[in-house]
Formats: structure tokens, sequence, C-alpha cells
């Protein structure tokens, strides 16, 4: 059965230009530009709605099966409107049992150099895709981090490293050595804690990850919280709240005096 017409509509945020023509979009925004033609996908129509700043993407007479091109197309989209705004960024960890890796980043950051990966004299070179930066995490060990506005373009680069550090001739279920991602997310997703925050902004803190031995990374020294880089500051409702990715947190966090609410709110927050 084929449907007779199908609909989505995606809206433009705020601060960017939107050229449309012919299947092939061009968006503009704060971080620069990105294109994506759609030429290629049959039977779709798209069409930009000035007056209420939106796209629509039509599809007339197609199978159910080739509907959920509709909805792809959508979210290639809404990646070229986060590209824009907030960019991409990708983290990667290095893995190794016995030998350990030595990664070498050029000082325009395209390029980055693996050497002594199994203990092999051969140098792995992976040059990144355009307009991807690459860089050291400077507070964690063994970790890259790679921003770009294009996700494409940044998940291939993760691909090129991930791929060039494969473990050939051996059982992998044994030798796990290699680059991983570790997270992936917007550039802009969360704001990085400082290093230091004032005690009279969190009363307690605790756990409910997994495991019995799991607890925060955070320790209070001198009226200080020192906090660990994967912490982020997170501020809903008015509420200031730490949030560490991949762990279910309970955070017991001080409300500013000129609220009305109590001083102290729990806040679960779900895992990243």
């Amino acid at each position: 059965m084929k449907v007779l017409k199908a609909e989505r509509e995606l809206a433009i945020p705020e601060g960017i230009t939107v050229t449309l023509k012919a299947r092939k979009i061009s968006v503009k925004g704060p971080r620069g530009s990105l294109e994506r033609d759609f030429t290629h996908v049959p039977r779709i129509d798209l069409y930009h709605n000035k007056e209420e700043n939106k796209i629509v993407a039509t599809m007339f007479f197609s199978s159910k099966k080739r509907l959920a091109v509709l909805r792809t197309v959508c979210s290639h989209i809404s990646n070229l409107f986060e590209g824009v705004t907030k960019g991409f960024r990708y983290k990667m960890r290095a893995v190794y049992a016995h030998f350990p890796v030595n990664v070498n980043i050029d000082g325009k950051g395209e390029k980055v150099e693996i050497r002594n990966f199994l203990g092999e004299k051969r140098t792995r070179t992976c040059v990144m895709q355009e307009g991807v930066k690459i860089k050291r995490d400077d507070m964690v060990k063994d970790c890259l981090v790679l921003e770009g506005n294009d996700i494409d373009n940044v998940s291939k680069s993760a691909a090129l490293i991930h791929m060039s550090c494969l473990v050939k001739k051996k059982d992998i279920r044994k030798f796990l050595d290699g680059f991983y991602v570790s997270e992936k997310g917007t550039d802009c997703s969360y704001e990085r804690l400082p290093d230091l925050v004032p005690y009279s902004s969190v009363l307690g803190l605790c756990t409910l990850g997994r495991g019995r031995n799991a607890s925060p990374e955070v320790s209070f020294v001198s009226g200080f919280v020192a906090s660990s880089p994967s912490f982020a500051l997170e501020r809903a409702r008015g509420t200031t709240a730490i949030r560490q990715p991949g762990r279910d947190l309970r955070v017991f966090v001080a409300m500013p005096p000129s609220e009305d609410a109590p001083r102290a709110r729990a806040l679960r927050l779900a895992r990243a």
C-alpha cells in the first residue's frame, strides 16, 4: 500500500540563514556554513516556508519502506543546524594492556601520528577530514578530542583513527588494544565545572550508579569542591546541578537566596 502524502516540518533556529534550491540546501550560522545535496533521494519535495521560518519535506505516493527516507532527510538537515550553531565533538580513548601508545598531534590539529601500537615500529598517520580539528584532553590521559561542524567528517575522522589501530592475526577477545569512541555529542552540549567550586553551592552528593564501589570523583578540600573534568554544570529551572556522563547521580544543590523555593532541592539526573 502506498501513502498518498507524507509530510514533516522542521523549524529553523534563530540566527541561521537557509538557502534551498532544487533539493540542495545551504545553511549558514555563527560557526560557519554547511551544504547538503538531496537530489539523489527520489519522490521527495523540500520547501522553505519563509513566513513561518521552517523547512517542509513532503513525499507523494511512496511505500511505507520508502517513507523512512523522509525522517532521514530531516535528521540530516537538523544535523546541519546543530553543526553551524553548536558543532560536534567526539572523544576517543586509547586502550592498551602492555605497550603504551604514543600519540603526536601536529600544531594545526589536522594530523595525528600513532606510534608503539602493540610494540610495532610502524608509524600510523591519520589525516583529519575537512573542517575537523583534533587535540588532546588536558585533564584525561590518553584521550583525544575531535571537533568540527560537519558530523559526517567528525565521525569519519574518528573512524580513520579506530581503523588504523585494528589488531591483526590475534584473538581480538584478548587483545583489546586500540582507540575507541567514548563520548559523542555537540560541542556546547554542556558547560564544564571550574576547577574549584565554592562549597556553599553544593550541599551533598551521592551516587546511584552501578556497582557496589561506585562513587563520584568529587572531594571536599578546605571548603571547596575539587571537580573532575568529567562532571558538567547544568542549569535547570534556576537550580544548579552536577552531571557526570554515564552515571546516575543524585545531587543536592543550594538554591539561590532570592528564590522562594526551599534552599536545597534534590535532583535525580538520568544517565547521559
